[in-house]
């Protein structure tokens, strides 16, 4: 599966074929024909390979989930309600980085 979006913080896991190893970072984009996918095979998979944080951006509603691997190497959702416009989603892997959600979703 390919995402439609990866962040590879080390530059080793790099080669002509791709990404040896799991991302850093994804997010997938949803569509009505890649929901289904998405929101279930490719988090198990993303999980099970040690993603550290997968977002699942909703287009249509304007809102981004964000899961994080915890200790036990399982997602959890870093709130219970979708981000939306108007906010700033924190980026682990970048302390000092957050997407501003104004941006992402311009109309």
């Amino acid at each position: 599966m390919q995402p439609d979006l990866s962040i590879i913080c080390d530059s080793k896991k790099l080669d002509q074929k791709g990404c040896n190893g799991a991302p850093d970072w994804i997010i997938e984009i949803l569509t009505k024909s890649t929901a289904q996918k998405d929101l279930n095979d490719k988090y198990e998979l993303y999980e099970h390979a040690g993603v550290q944080e997968y977002w699942i951006v909703h287009p249509a509603e304007g809102t981004v989930l964000v899961y994080r691997l915890n200790d036990k190497g399982t997602y959890q959702l870093l709130r219970k309600t979708p981000f939306s416009p108007g906010e700033q989603v924190p980026v682990r892997l970048l302390p000092e980085f957050s997407v501003d959600l104004n941006e992402v979703f311009e109309q």
